[in-house]
């Protein structure tokens, strides 16, 4: 699945990198609003960031 595919306040993961060592994570997201030209503002629970839609996100397990 890719990030255009959801609606704004969906929660999803995406892959990220733990600090300080840089492991791979899942990370737990939040979309916000699309912002125009295929980006799209996510809340990361620390920080907002603008993603691009073709970004491959992961439903949550329920």
């Amino acid at each position: 699945m890719v990030l255009r595919e959801k609606k704004d306040g969906d929660e999803f993961y995406m892959d990220g990198l733990d600090y300080p060592h840089n492991s791979p994570v899942k990370t737990k997201c939040t979309l916000i609003e699309y912002a125009g030209m295929d980006k799209y503002v996510i809340d990361t629970g620390d920080c907002l960031v603008l993603a691009d839609g073709n970004d491959k996100v992961y439903d949550l397990k329920k």
